[in-house]
């Protein structure tokens, strides 16, 4: 449950913390410490400040549920840590309900990006991709090469399927 002044304060940290760490990890191929774990630590503090204890173990919740249920994937190589704090920082600002719908949504779009890589790796739709990367610098004009540059392990940006899969969250909320 989310008490109505930890989710103003929220939405104004977790936007550019999403943001940012799409850029970082389509741009690096990271997503750095310096940006989840900051959040993870103001989560907690606007959960306690807006809603006292009830508020506190709330954006606990949704912390414990961002960390654990990406943890297999984490020890399996198939995302990195820095995938695993930010699911973390979004569970600590929004709490547990938010992070729960999150996590899936995010899912979907993972794979839905992975599809579309897989599609614009193909030579035969070389101008697809070309149609695609305008799209890109159109929507995102700061990660115009968010179609070429590819990370070393992960083909597809997690903090993009992230923030893809918390939008779409907001919208239907």
């Amino acid at each position: 449950m989310i008490f109505n002044g930890q989710a103003h304060a929220a939405d104004l940290i977790l936007i550019p913390i999403l943001l940012l760490s799409a850029y970082t990890d389509v741009k690096h191929g990271r997503i750095y410490n310096a940006i989840t774990i900051p959040a993870c630590i103001l989560g907690l503090l606007l959960g306690y400040l807006a809603g006292g204890l009830p508020g506190f173990f709330d954006s606990l919740k949704g912390l414990s549920i961002g960390l654990t249920v990406l943890l297999p994937f984490c020890f399996a190589g198939a995302l990195g840590g820095g995938t695993l704090k930010l699911f973390a920082a979004v569970g600590a600002l929004k709490g547990m309900a938010f992070i729960l719908y999150s996590l899936g949504a995010s899912a979907v779009a993972m794979v839905l990006f992975a599809l579309l890589v897989t599609v614009i790796k193909k030579d035969a739709l070389r101008q697809s991709r070309k149609i695609f990367s305008v799209f890109i610098s159109l929507v995102f004009p700061m990660m115009k090469s968010a179609v070429t540059v590819e990370s070393k392990s992960h083909p597809v940006s997690t903090a993009l399927a992230a923030l893809a899969g918390v939008m779409a969250v907001y919208c239907l909320i």
